[in-house]
C-alpha cells in the first residue's frame, strides 16, 4: 500500500517538473527570427504605446487539440510560444496593463477604452486566408461586451508566416482591411523578410487621403526595418505612427448624415439628378460648424437624407449609418448615451447642448 502511494507521489513530482520546465524549454527553442520578432514588438510597445493604458494582445484560436492539425506538426518553436514570450516581456518590463484575447491568459484587466493592440496572425492550414483570420479577431475585439474597442488606437499586426505573394501586396491587403472595414488608420504591419545572409522584419503602413488618393489606400509605405544586428535595432529609426490627418483633403468626398430639427438642422433644397441620385442641401446652426471646418480642410461634403425624427429608435438608426459605413460623419441631436449612440461611435465634444426637464405631478404619501 505504501509503495502505491509512493509511486503516485513520484508521478505527481514528475508532472510538476514537466509543467515548470516545458514552457521555458519552448521559449529556449524559438528560432532567432521569432526571438527578434518578439523583441521588435516589445520595443514598439515601449516606444509608442501609452504606459498605464491597456494593451490588448490577440492571436488566432489555439488548434492544437483540433483534429484539423495533428499534434505532431507543432514544434517547440510554435507561434504560440512567440506570443507567450511577448506577453512575458511586456509583463516583466511593466510596459502597460495587458489583456489577452481570446481570454485564456489574463495578466491584468481594465475597463477603460483600449489604447493599443497587438494582433498576431498565422495560418493553421496552408490554404487559409490571413485576411479571414484577421477579420475573425477584429470582429471579436469590436463586439467585446465591455465596449472597449477603439479604432483610433495604435495597432501592430504581426504576420508570423508568409506565402508566395509579395510582402508589399500582402501588407497592403491587411492595411486596407483595417482601414476600410474597421476604420483603424494607425496600423503598422510587421512581416518577416528572409534574405540569403540574414533576416529582417519589414514594417509597413498606409496613408489615406494622401498621395492623390481619397478614402481608398492604393499603395503601402515601408516605414522602417528591424535588422538583426547589434541585438536588433530599427534601421531608419522612423516614426512608426506619424499623423495620418492631412491639412488638405484635396476635395475628397465625405458622407454626412444629419439628425435633428430646425433651427439646428434645416433641409434647404432637395434635387433629383439625371443619374437617379438625390442631392440634399442642408444648413442649420449645428451644420455651420461642420461646413466651416470642411471648407478649411478642402473637403467636399455629401449630405445623406436628413433624419427629422428625434426618437431613440431614430437615434439608433442614425448611428447605424456610421457603423455600417453608409455615412462618415453624423451631425445633429446626438445623445451621449452609450446604449444608444456613443457606445457604437466616437462622439466629439458638443457644439450645442440642450437640457430637458420632465414635469410630472407630485406624488402623494400612501
Amino acid at each position: 500500500m505504501a509503495s502505491i502511494h509512493l509511486k503516485k507521489l513520484i508521478a505527481l513530482q514528475v508532472i510538476a517538473v514537466l509543467n515548470t520546465v516545458v514552457p521555458a524549454a519552448g521559449n529556449a527553442l524559438l528560432t532567432a527570427e521569432q526571438r527578434h520578432m518578439a523583441l521588435c514588438v516589445q520595443t514598439i510597445a515601449h516606444q509608442y504605446f501609452n504606459h498605464g493604458r491597456s494593451t490588448v494582445v490577440s492571436m488566432p484560436p489555439d488548434l492544437r487539440n483540433n483534429s484539423r492539425r495533428p499534434l505532431i506538426q507543432f514544434p517547440y518553436s510554435d507561434d504560440v510560444q512567440l506570443v507567450d514570450l511577448v506577453l512575458q516581456n511586456l509583463h516583466e518590463n511593466s510596459c502597460c496593463p495587458v489583456q489577452m484575447l481570446p481570454a485564456k491568459t489574463q495578466l491584468d484587466t481594465t475597463t477603460e477604452i483600449n489604447y493599443s493592440y497587438i494582433i498576431f496572425i498565422w495560418r493553421e492550414q496552408e490554404d487559409e486566408d490571413i485576411l479571414d483570420i484577421l477579420r475573425t479577431q477584429l470582429n471579436h475585439l469590436q463586439h467585446d461586451e465591455l465596449l472597449q474597442w477603439n479604432p483610433r488606437g495604435r495597432f501592430v499586426v504581426v504576420i508570423t508566416d508568409q506565402d508566395n505573394s509579395s510582402l508589399m501586396s500582402e501588407a497592403l491587403k491587411v492595411y486596407e482591411l483595417m482601414w476600410m472595414e474597421y476604420k483603424a488608420v494607425n496600423t503598422v504591419v510587421l512581416m518577416p523578410e528572409s534574405t540569403e545572409n540574414f533576416t529582417v522584419l519589414d514594417l509597413y503602413t498606409g496613408f489615406p487621403y494622401q498621395n492623390g488618393n481619397c478614402e481608398r489606400v492604393k499603395e503601402i509605405a515601408l516605414v522602417d526595418k528591424w535588422v538583426l544586428e547589434n541585438n536588433g535595432t530599427f534601421y531608419k529609426k522612423s516614426n512608426l505612427f506619424p499623423s495620418k490627418i492631412p491639412n488638405n483633403f484635396q476635395k475628397c468626398v465625405i458622407k454626412v448624415a444629419t439628425f435633428g430639427t430646425p433651427p439646428s438642422v434645416i433641409l434647404i433644397r432637395k434635387e433629383n439628378e439625371e443619374d437617379g441620385n438625390t442631392v440634399y442641401d442642408i444648413r442649420g446652426s449645428i451644420i455651420e460648424y461642420l461646413l466651416i471646418s470642411m471648407e478649411k480642410m478642402n473637403v467636399t461634403v455629401l449630405f445623406l437624407e436628413p433624419g427629422t425624427d428625434i426618437s431613440s429608435d431614430a437615434g439608433v438608426a442614425a448611428a447605424s449609418k456610421l457603423t455600417s459605413g453608409t455615412a462618415d460623419v453624423l451631425v445633429g441631436f446626438v445623445p451621449l448615451v452609450p446604449l444608444v449612440i456613443s457606445g457604437m461611435t466616437e462622439p466629439s465634444k458638443p457644439f450645442e447642448s440642450y437640457a430637458v426637464k420632465w414635469i410630472v405631478p407630485c406624488p402623494k404619501p400612501v
